[in-house]
């Protein structure tokens, strides 16, 4: 996926309302969405936590080119999954909802 179908596909998740047709404002509509997204602090590899809400208990991302999946609800569970050898799925729990990033989960 190139970087203008990314950013019609940013600007026209959930919570974005129309998806743009034009590249120039599916850009401008992508940049705002993503300055409102909390940062993302990297874990291992492509795995990442976002930083805010400032408290335990958000959920591990699994972001890769547009592909963003929930990879644990938590640290501690992502951390079980990934060097445990059980899938986060198996833990059940339903990850925290954060601003952005959960509109653009898989």
């Amino acid at each position: 996926m190139d970087g203008r179908a990314r950013a019609r596909a940013v600007a026209g998740h959930r919570g974005a309302g129309e998806r743009p047709q034009e590249t120039g404002e599916a850009l401008r509509v992508a940049r705002e969405r993503l300055e409102q997204a909390p940062a993302l602090v990297p874990v291992y590899r492509h795995r990442y936590i976002p930083a805010e809400p400032p408290d335990a208990g958000n959920p591990v991302l699994s972001v890769h080119q547009s592909d963003i999946v929930v990879y644990g609800p938590d640290l501690a569970t992502y951390l079980e999954a990934e060097f445990d050898s059980r899938s986060a799925a198996q833990a059940g729990a339903t990850p925290r909802h954060i601003a952005v990033w959960s509109d653009l989960m898989i």
